[in-house]
């Protein structure tokens, strides 16, 4: 006769919170990036990224004396 195997009492509630516990802290590691991206686009750090290398070019020296 097979028997099954017997179940182990205390090992769900661990499991169900440190699942609960991970999926929580992975959701607000998100909703923080996020709102940090959201920042960086409002305050204008992506309004120009071309424009530093052709800067860099310009010759400002010829200026008259």
């Amino acid at each position: 006769m097979i028997r099954a195997a017997p179940r182990r009492r205390g090992y769900t509630r661990p499991a169900v919170w440190t699942l609960g516990f991970l999926i929580i802290l992975s959701l607000s590691l998100g909703v923080g990036a996020w709102l940090l991206f959201v920042w960086s686009v409002k305050s204008g750090q992506y309004e120009d990224p071309e424009g530093p290398k052709y800067r860099m070019l310009d010759d400002e020296d010829d200026e008259p004396r």
